[in-house]
Formats: C-alpha cells, structure tokens, sequence
C-alpha cells in the first residue's frame, strides 16, 4: 500500500514539474523592464530570485518590482502554432476577389450584341459562335431581297414597279429571330465563362483564353492564361 501511495505521489510529482516547466515566470518591473525566467527563491517583501534560460540568476528587490504574471515557454507556443491549423479564409477571399475582377456581366453582352452583331459573343470570348450569327442574319436578309422583292417592268423602259410577297417577311422574320436569338445566347456565353472561370480559379486548372474587351475608344483584344 505504502509503494503504490508512494509511487503516485512521484508521478503527480513529475506532473507538476512538466506542467511548470511549459510555463515560465514574468516579472514586471517599475522601471518598464521585463525579466523571463524561473522564480526559484521569492522572500516576501523582501527580494525575488529568477534564473534566467541560461542559467544566470539575478535578484530583484519589491521595491523594484511592479507585478508577476506567467505565460507559455517559447517552445510550447511554437509547437501550438505548428499544430493550430492554417486559417482558409485567406485563401478563400483571394480567390474571390481575382474570380470578381475577371468575371464578365452578362448584361454587357447584351447591350454589344444590340450595337452590333457578334460584339457580344466576342466580349464572351467566343468570336466564332457570334460569326455564325451574324452569317445567318446575312443569310435571312439576302433571302429576303432576292426571292420577296418581285421587279415588274410594265413595258416602258422608264417604268419599273416592284412589289414584295411573302418570302420577304418570312426572310425578314428570320433576320428579328436570329437578332433575338444572339442576344440571348451571348448572354449564356458570359455565364458559362463565368462558371469555367469560377472553376478554374477554385480548381486550378490551367487555361489560355483570347478576349474582346470594349473600351471608349474601341475594344483591345486581351490574351490571358491562368495557371
């Protein structure tokens, strides 16, 4: 019985002096200094004895003293920071900001496809797709000279007539479709670059990328590539 009472009273014994060795004694002088170390001797009102890291041991009177405080070893803190883990919000608000500064408006793609046709499928960066618009609308217009304006010549060289049917309003009608369908699609061309910009920043995915980018003077033409 007396060997176990023993042999906890030394492993609470080895406790306390691990536990005390993590932290380490401040005191506070009036002078503004600050002394770090172990206090070994503490005669009170009368002087305080710290040893020093190195072994010295210094000795202070109360009068000189202002306050004690205790704080973690160096070591201890280090190894806290080295298993804290890293904060992510950084990272993660600087992804958003480089996705915010270059992510498109899809409202910009409309407005340039209104001013002018495939200006917005290029601001999207997808020139070839507003090309193919654009040679449709032509289609759908020359279609619409060439087989709905009917020329009659009255039989006096001097008097020509021309009339329209039905294969103009029809080439016509194929001219405000193609007109509406550009726009709509330039619009879903910026949201899809959008969404391959966001999972490109998020993913880190490499990419080479050609842009339209409108200005007041005209547009620029801007080559990217994100890796």
């Amino acid at each position: 019985m007396k060997t176990k009472i023993l042999g906890i009273i030394i492993m609470l014994a080895i406790v306390s002096f691990a536990f005390g060795q993590e932290r380490i004694d401040v005191v506070h002088l009036k002078n503004g200094d600050i002394v770090k170390g172990v206090i070994v001797e503490n005669i009170p009102n009368d002087c305080v004895k710290i040893e020093l890291q190195g072994g010295s041991i210094l000795i202070y009177k109360y009068v000189e003293i202002d306050r004690f405080t205790r704080e973690l070893s160096s070591t201890i803190m280090y190894r806290q920071q080295q298993t804290r883990p890293e904060p992510q919000y950084n990272a993660d608000a600087q992804k958003m900001m480089m996705y915010n500064s270059q992510k498109k408006d899809p409202a910009t793609a409309v407005v340039l496809s209104c001013l002018l046709t495939s200006t917005g499928h290029a601001y999207a960066g997808n020139w070839g797709r507003g090309v193919k618009f654009t040679m449709g609308r032509l289609l759908c217009f020359l279609f619409a000279v060439t087989a709905g304006i009917e020329i009659e010549d009255a039989g006096d060289a001097t008097e020509v007539s021309t009339g329209v049917n039905g294969m103009y309003t029809l080439g016509m009608f194929g001219v405000f479709v193609t007109s509406l369908w550009e726009i709509a699609d330039a619009r879903m061309e910026v949201i899809k670059y959008n969404q391959a910009l966001h999972n490109r920043i998020y993913t880190g995915k490499p990419s080479f990328g050609m842009n339209i980018v409108p200005n007041r003077d005209g547009a620029n033409l801007m080559l990217t590539y994100n890796f």
